[in-house]
């Protein structure tokens, strides 16, 4: 009996010692595998981009080719700006961006006498208001204004194709080859993509340089909201981009911070053999403020009545952010005070009425009924317009494109920004402690309280780069960059050697009609094919007499091989013509399409100056 007794506390104890070793793990595991906060997650991101590799100012690069190439030409650069999307609305939009670089290097730069460049800016052709607005903005200043108009195959059922748009965009540029000694491509939606392949692929645009000015990639933007890419056609967006931004002969980034993130990734930007990837903001144009730098201002707190939060309100961290500081600002302020200097919170860049149905306004309607401040959401006034106003603060915690950003700091906005994303880099040092906020509520919520009701003045930020400064830097760049590219000559691929390319081709479809249309688009090719291709056809057991009556015409007349093929399977067929082969080069065609005249000469000229393993085309 006692041993039993004995037994079975011993029995009990060991159950729940066991017990507690699960709850242990479970709780350890628990905490190990629990996500982040919204604020963690924002601070690993940003330490785990911290600047590891520093880019060439772009004053440094004049410098440099200077140093190499002597003083500035005297000639004008030829200088083409696609701006794939304009809307005049949004401060942050990358159309805007474009026209003012149009604006400022049309203006005369230092050392080109009276002329600026020659600027030409390729439109999308959609003929909207903002495109007809935009053209009469840019003719007053000697800028060239080209349509490119897509065609019907650039739509499906999605709408617009982005491989089709890049397509149109590599075709208008083809025809106006040699034309232009610099083009810039934005980076949204990889629309230099099939430019920038020809250009690496040696077939096109060897005179040309090629430039990419990055604000963000959307591969950027759905890391830094949390989010995964959302379906295949925005990977196919991100491999786009990714890939024009690889094999751009410039990589113009609006920030270190910005460039360490896609080396971080794994992009390859540009370096050495006369590529680049720089680091300059944008410029704004002249007309839009003052030629001499802003100094240091300060306006009183009670000055402020409007703090407006600027940028795409979607539900990730940094919305969420803003309402917990307005939540953190409310435990801190009496409404008394608020109404006394007439303070209320406008979101500015919101697609939503407050009285529609939205998950997004229902989310901000139940969070401001905590707030002391009113809650306004401006959706009638531009963005541009509505921060112009008296009284305005503004707030940049959301992705914004920098160039909101350096908006505000040229038209002396006061504002508040968030220290993270290579945004603090725009603003002058000495003005970074006033003007920015770590990503987090509380440290939001503070600088809030300081600046509204904390009896200071706010203070104006001044960029990191004077404006004069900027423009300068940029037309000189321009200059320097067209003449480095005139003295130096680009190496053009070597005519192919004899008997470099099999032409493999299956007839699978015995259509008299069509094979003979490619037979004939063949033998027209540009490159002679005797003694430099060879074409090798193979027929299945089951071909017609009459299309072996065919391929022996051509066989007898062209010196080509003809394989009879035990089965009709296309896959053993292209095998057996490859056996075949006397060549290194093998290249299949479908039995259905015809070639180009210059399709053999491009794959084989693409072949030597990369010299891919496999080259695929779709187009030729």
């Amino acid at each position: 009996f006692i041993c039993m007794r004995k037994f079975r506390s011993f029995l009990f104890a060991l159950v729940a010692l066991n017990a507690l070793s699960c709850l242990f793990f479970l709780i350890f595991f628990g905490w190990m595998a629990a996500p982040c906060s919204d604020e963690d997650s924002t601070r690993e991101m940003h330490q785990r981009v911290a600047s590891q590799v520093t880019f060439t100012p772009l004053s440094k690069h004049n410098e440099e080719i200077q140093t190499r190439h002597g003083s500035v030409a005297t000639r004008p650069a030829r200088v083409c700006i696609v701006i794939h999307h304009f809307d005049d609305n949004h401060v942050e939009d990358t159309g805007i961006m474009f026209a003012n670089l149009a604006q400022v290097l049309s203006q005369p730069p230092e050392g080109i006498g009276d002329a600026g460049h020659l600027v030409t800016v390729l439109l999308p052709g959609t003929q909207s208001e903002a495109e007809h607005n935009l053209t009469d903005t840019l003719r007053p200043h000697n800028v060239v204004v080209a349509k490119l108009i897509p065609s019907e195959h650039t739509h499906y059922a999605n709408g617009m194709d982005p491989g089709a748009v890049s397509y149109q965009y590599y075709k208008w540029m083809k025809d106006h080859e040699n034309k232009f000694d610099i083009v810039h491509f934005p980076y949204l939606d990889g629309i230099g993509y099939f430019t920038f392949q020809a250009k690496m692929q040696g077939l096109s645009f060897l005179h040309t340089v090629l430039v990419v000015d990055t604000q963000g990639p959307r591969a950027w933007m759905h890391a830094k909201g949390g989010h995964h890419v959302p379906g295949l056609d925005a990977m196919v967006i991100h491999h786009l981009e990714q890939q024009t931004i690889e094999t751009a002969d410039y990589v113009i980034s609006s920030s270190q911070y910005l460039a360490n993130w896609m080396v971080q990734e794994g992009w390859h930007l540009p370096q050495g053999e006369g590529r680049f990837a720089l680091v300059q903001s944008m410029p704004i144009p002249l007309d839009q403020t003052q030629d001499q730098a802003p100094t240091p201002r300060q306006i009183p707190g009670e000055g402020i009545s409007d703090v407006v939060f600027l940028g795409h309100l979607q539900r990730f961290s940094s919305l969420d952010m803003l309402c917990d500081a307005l939540d953190s600002l409310t435990r801190m302020i009496l409404s008394e005070e608020v109404r006394a200097q007439g303070l209320r919170v406008s979101f500015v860049g919101l697609q939503i009425g407050m009285q529609e149905p939205s998950t997004l306004g229902n989310y901000l309607m139940r969070r401001s009924q905590r707030w002391v401040l009113p809650l306004h959401v401006e959706t009638s006034l531009p963005a541009r317009q509505y921060i112009q106003g008296q009284g305005k603060m503004v707030v940049i915690a959301s992705p914004v494109s920098p160039f909101s950003v350096m908006h505000c700091l040229s038209e002396a906005i006061p504002m508040l920004v968030e220290d993270g994303y290579g945004l603090g880099e725009m603003i002058h040092p000495d003005d970074r402690a006033s003007t920015l906020f770590s990503p987090s509520a509380q440290d939001l919520a503070m600088k809030l309280f300081q600046a509204l009701f904390g009896k200071m003045n706010v203070l104006v930020p001044r960029p990191s780069l004077p404006l004069d400064e900027g423009r300068a830097l940029w037309r000189r760049w321009h200059a320097l960059v067209a003449r480095q590219r005139k003295e130096s000559t680009p190496s053009v691929p070597s005519p192919p050697s004899p008997s470099t390319m099999t032409l493999c081709l299956a007839v699978t479809h015995p259509n008299a009609l069509r094979l003979a249309a490619l037979f004939e688009s063949i033998v027209g090719q540009d490159l002679p094919l005797a003694g430099t291709v060879e074409v090798v056809i193979v027929l299945g057991s089951s071909t017609p007499p009459h299309i072996h009556d065919l391929v022996d015409q051509y066989v007898a007349r062209h010196h080509w091989k003809a394989v009879l093929a035990t089965n009709n399977a296309t896959g053993r067929a292209l095998t057996m013509a490859a056996r075949s082969s006397h060549s290194r080069l093998i290249m299949f065609v479908h039995d259905e399409v015809t070639l180009r005249r210059d399709c053999l000469r491009l794959v084989l000229a693409a072949q030597r100056h990369t010299q891919a393993e496999i080259i695929t085309a779709n187009t030729l």
